[in-house]
């Protein structure tokens, strides 16, 4: 139990670094691992999120906002005020 949650947590901080330099597709990838080690973890998903919205994938964001709500209700809403003003967000972030 204890190596996968090291090896999620690796990926997790894997993604987050990825996602820094703008390499947004391999932050997905990367944490799309972490959630078949980790379905559960509302971060992750919140992250994912995110990184859809900013290479235009308002549909990815809307399934990962989906499952946030059956999870995380800080992190579904802070999703949704992003998704419904992804447009702008996208202008912001580029």
């Amino acid at each position: 139990m204890g190596r996968i949650h090291k090896k999620n947590d690796d990926l997790i901080l894997k993604g987050l670094k990825l996602a820094q330099r703008g390499q947004y597709e391999d932050a997905i990838k990367t944490l799309k691992a972490s959630t078949r080690l980790n379905p559960n973890d509302a971060n992750v998903h919140y992250g994912l999120g995110l990184m859809y919205l900013l290479i235009g994938d308002r549909d990815a964001a809307m399934k990962e906002y989906e499952v946030l709500k059956t999870m995380d209700g800080r992190y579904w809403k802070k999703l949704k005020e992003f998704i419904s003003s992804s447009d702008k967000y996208r202008m912001m972030v580029k």
